[in-house]
């Protein structure tokens, strides 16, 4: 995936101002994260190994995605400032903690800690 893609004109919102899960022409503004794992059975809070669990996109402006009716993968999730981005390690290193618009389509995963995902088909620096 290049550094820079050309992104898209903004996706259509539900009728209540909501993102649609799996639209591709998606865009968020944010600021790309590392969130940290660690072993939490190690004693020692300032030695022990860290990893990287996930990047997040921290968006400049709450945001909520349309849930559908019946679909238990697709709920109705509001208030979000966080994002976990489906997105190469390397791109996503080279934008930590620089703000950026991404684009790509919306997927759920109730119950982690992240709940709204984007697989990130574009990125641009953004002011």
């Amino acid at each position: 995936m290049a550094a820079c893609l050309a992104l898209a004109s903004p996706a259509a919102a539900s009728e209540e101002g909501c993102l649609a899960y799996g639209d591709p022409t998606t865009l968020l503004t944010g600021m790309i994260y590392a969130v940290e794992a660690f072993d939490e059975a190690e004693g020692d809070t300032v030695q022990r190994e860290r990893e990287i669990d996930y990047y997040a996109l921290i968006l400049s402006e709450r945001v909520c995605a349309a849930g559908v009716p019946g679909d238990p993968n697709k709920p109705e999730l509001r208030n979000l400032t966080v994002v976990r981005l489906d997105i190469p390690v390397e791109v996503a290193k080279a934008a930590l903690q620089r703000k950026v618009m991404v684009q790509g389509p919306l997927a759920a995963e109730p119950g982690a800690d992240a709940p709204l995902v984007m697989k990130v088909a574009g990125m641009t620096g953004a002011r």
